[in-house]
């Protein structure tokens, strides 16, 4: 599953073979396309294509180039179609400062039109800029709160990034991520987080490496896949599925409510992760179970909490992974039973069965569960230390046993690790935390350290 969301299907480039080329998206797995007007001719098209097909939705707008055009009656004509039902946002609309095709001054001033619209009609805003990010920016930053945007072919460097993730805004990235000289961009693409980013094509432009100076069309996304993996870290299937779940959430398209609910296992990379619970014994300041439950374009949220049976079923064959986790969006060990059984009963076939969690285990069940935990065949275990002392904790993390947490991780840490556990101790990079100090507490209790990305 792929989504397209910046595509141009009513330019003459499509005239002659537009069904072909959707039925190549299709065959590519591109699940729906994103179409956009950038006048008042091209956003009826962009309409009346979403018409059409059921599987593509539109966008309407002026483009900065034509913001000399964008009259009063066009203005509220752009108006007019951005009730339909079949338009998900408004756009493209925005600065560029490369051509200058409209005077500077008339671009803003119909760039800010345009946001006024959005706020009106409560749709979100796809945004052009080129040669003009801290204009843009600027004008953005002043409607900050009151606006939804994604900044689409996003060509900015780290600080413009920051900028557009502290407004809320997503960026949208295409074929210029394959291009052979383009590090600049891959640098900032592995720094955005996973949940701001979506992928487009812009055809008929654009095209990635190898298909260069050659139309664009949806189903190259594809092509880009192993490029956005390498850069993130990720297969390509993790970044179709977290890229798809960003897109429908963004666009409002129907069905990503819930299309994942009650998933008991779920593949990142080449691990198989088991989601035990969304219960927890911490509320930690940074953590986002409260609030959401997607990770990695997975909806972790349980209607109903699983059995080792339902874990089982879900893991299936085992042995095609380099490790099982136990883990949730929650403290797997409150279900302590349900984590013994199942490992148990996957040891045999499993490469290696690891345990995340935040070291409670001993404070929940009144006892050392470390030998359990080895008994069942657990051999690795990741722990959320994420703070060097106990009052640091204790802010941080929220725990529900009070100041008694902090010790228990400690002694859950040193006990795995006298039982020949190889341990990993954690914490988030979140600003202003001593995160030598955790560094440093973590090797003197003999484990490992892994810091963890806020962002992500």
């Amino acid at each position: 599953m792929i989504i397209d969301t910046h595509a141009h299907l009513d330019f003459s480039q499509f005239d002659k073979d537009l069904d072909t080329v959707l039925d190549r998206s299709r065959d590519a797995g591109i699940e729906h396309v994103i179409t956009i007007g950038i006048d008042v001719e091209t956003s009826q098209k962009a309409i009346e294509l979403a018409g059409k097909y059921d599987f593509i939705s539109a966008a309407v707008g002026f483009h900065p180039h034509d913001a000399s055009k964008a009259s009063p009656e066009g203005m509220d004509a752009i108006r007019g179609l951005a009730a339909h039902p079949q338009v998900r946002a408004i756009g493209e609309v925005g600065l560029d400062f490369y051509r200058d095709h409209s005077p500077r001054d008339v671009q803003e001033k119909v760039f800010r039109r345009f946001i006024e619209m959005s706020i009106d009609i409560g749709k979100p805003l796809i945004v052009h800029l080129r040669n003009s990010w801290p204009q843009g920016l600027d004008v953005l930053e002043e409607y900050s709160g009151r606006i939804r945007g994604v900044t689409h072919c996003f060509s900015g460097g780290e600080e413009e990034l920051h900028r557009v993730l502290e407004l809320g805004f997503y960026i949208s990235v295409g074929g210029p991520i394959t291009y052979k000289k383009n590090d600049d961009l891959r640098s900032v693409v592995a720094k955005c987080p996973h949940d701001r980013l979506m992928l487009e094509t812009d055809c008929p432009f654009l095209s990635p490496e190898g298909r260069r100076g050659r139309r664009n069309e949806p189903a190259y996304i594809a092509l880009m896949l192993p490029t956005f993996a390498r850069v993130m870290g990720l297969s390509s299937k993790d970044v179709a599925r977290i890229t798809t779940l960003n897109a429908l959430r963004f666009f409002g398209l129907g069905g990503h409510t819930g299309r994942w609910e009650n998933i008991f296992a779920y593949s990142l990379r080449k691990s198989l992760y088991l989601n035990v619970t969304n219960r927890c014994t911490c509320e930690c300041e940074f953590c986002k179970r409260t609030s959401t439950c997607e990770l990695a374009g997975y909806n972790l949220k349980l209607m109903r909490e699983p059995h080792a049976d339902d874990l089982v079923n879900a893991a299936g064959d085992v042995s095609r992974y380099k490790e099982v986790v136990f883990c949730g969006y929650g403290e797997p060990l409150l279900e302590l039973d349900v984590v013994l059984e199942a490992a148990k009963r996957m040891r045999a076939d499993a490469k290696r069965l690891r345990l995340n969690t935040n070291g409670h285990g001993n404070l929940i069940h009144g006892r050392d569960v470390v030998p359990e935990l080895m008994s069942a065949g657990i051999t690795h275990v990741s722990v959320s230390l994420n703070a060097p002392d106990a009052e640091t904790y204790t802010k941080l993390c929220r725990p529900e046993h009070g100041e008694a947490a902090f010790t228990a991780v400690l002694d859950f840490i040193r006990a795995a690790g006298a039982a020949g556990m190889e341990v990993t101790a954690t914490a988030v990079d979140l600003p202003d935390l001593d995160l030598d100090g955790v560094k440093r507490l973590a090797g003197e209790l003999g484990a490992e350290f892994r810091l963890r990305s806020f962002s992500r």
